[in-house]
């Protein structure tokens, strides 16, 4: 209908393997957009466990018209950061992007950005490369630009400890983890175990297929195991980071301490339960021969993450009132609810059919040791009081 109507092609994932290949034939006059692999690297994207990573970007004596689709928020079901931001540092983006524009590939760029909020500090970098403004000291001029001159100095501080505590979790440069790692990781894991506890022997339960990309183990143990190396060190991190932050929020004055909690903190906690939740996921995997303790476990574990979507939800304000409601890409409460469905799990093989065993080991009144009898007088716990009254014991 219009002869001078402009078409793109994205060569994205299996496509890009397809081109290069030659088996797709494009006509000259459409503009080939080359994509990222989503975290911000220019080679194709992994899928599954399939992670051929090839180069996304075409030969310097191209010719036609070139674009790029470019990650600052990308969804996997793996590793990557959706909900909050890139966790790669905005010095590789920016050397990836100077590729990009070395090469002249700068007919058109289409930046996936999810929701704008979370991601401005990324998206006013990529904004700065693709007008040829200055990007020298980027984020020192973006925090005095955000939070004004008196407060830019102590976020900068903040935003430059972003990409440096994001989890590594492979061999290659942009293989930093986001909140997905934590939230799927644990979700995968968790549900591994309920779905093929071996019975005779729990801690022989195969590995999860989903996970085979991460670690490519025979038992879900040794999945764990692996997942767990880079969960307890990532933990850490994001509880030093978070120190920080509280640090530099009693330096704010009241107006900026609600700005910088609304558009970073807010962040740090979501990653910080996030991580937090993952490593009591794992232990409660780790101690699954000893339901109890598996069980007290996949508590604290549905305690972190209920505790991170309810810190997430505290932060919105005026007209972004209600702006978090549907975290569902990496959906840090539905992570809770998995692992009350673990808690579930345990009780259910452990504690049942009666479900008054583990109930007289902490509840005042049921008898301990004594009395067999307790549900003539005392009502089942839920999973969650039972839970609390072992938390209270412990403490």
């Amino acid at each position: 209908y219009d002869p001078q109507a402009i078409c793109c092609s994205n060569l994205y994932g299996e496509t890009m393997e397809l081109y290069q290949q030659g088996y797709l034939e494009i006509p000259e006059d459409v503009i080939l957009i080359w994509a990222d692999n989503g975290f911000g690297k220019m080679v194709s994207r992994r899928q599954g466990d399939h992670n051929p990573r090839v180069y996304a970007l075409p030969p310097k004596d191209h010719t036609g018209k070139h674009g790029i689709y470019y990650h600052v928020s990308f969804y996997d079901l793996q590793a990557a950061a959706q909900m909050t931001m890139l966790p790669n540092a905005p010095e590789f983006v920016e050397t990836e992007l100077q590729t990009v524009q070395e090469l002249g590939v700068t007919d058109y760029w289409i930046i996936n950005c999810s929701n704008v909020k979370p991601h401005a500090y990324y998206l006013d970098l990529i904004a700065r490369i693709w007008r040829g403004g200055e990007t020298v000291d980027f984020t020192a001029s973006y925090c005095r630009e955000t939070y004004g001159a008196e407060a830019g100095g102590v976020m900068e501080a903040l935003y430059r400890m972003w990409p440096k505590v994001s989890p590594s979790y492979g061999p290659n440069a942009d293989d930093h983890a986001g909140e997905q790692f934590a939230n799927h990781g644990a979700r995968v894991l968790v549900s591994a175990q309920i779905a093929g506890c071996d019975p005779a022997d729990p801690e022989r339960t195969a590995a999860a297929r989903e996970w085979k990309w991460f670690s490519d183990k025979e038992t879900l143990r040794e999945q764990t195991t692996d997942y767990l190396q880079i969960i307890e060190p990532a933990l850490t991190q994001y509880e030093q980071y978070l120190t920080k932050c509280r640090e530099a929020e009693d330096q704010l004055s009241l107006p900026r301490r609600v700005q910088a909690e609304d558009t970073l903190i807010w962040q740090v906690e979501y990653l910080y339960y996030s991580y937090l939740g993952a490593l009591h996921s794992c232990r409660a995997i780790l101690t699954i021969s000893d339901p109890l303790e598996a069980f007290y476990e996949a508590g604290l574990a549905m305690q972190a993450f209920q505790t991170g979507y309810e810190m997430m939800r505290s932060h919105e304000h005026g007209v972004f009132v209600g702006f978090f409601a549907n975290d569902c890409e990496a959906d840090i409460r539905q992570s809770g609810y998995v692992l009350k469905g673990l808690m579930s799990f345990l009780r259910i093989r452990a504690d049942g059919p009666h479900f008054y065993k583990w109930q007289r080991l902490f509840q005042d009144g049921a008898g301990g040791d004594r009395v067999l009898l307790i549900l003539r007088t005392k009502k089942h716990l839920t999973d969650e009081e039972l839970w609390r009254l072992m938390n209270e014991k412990r403490k």
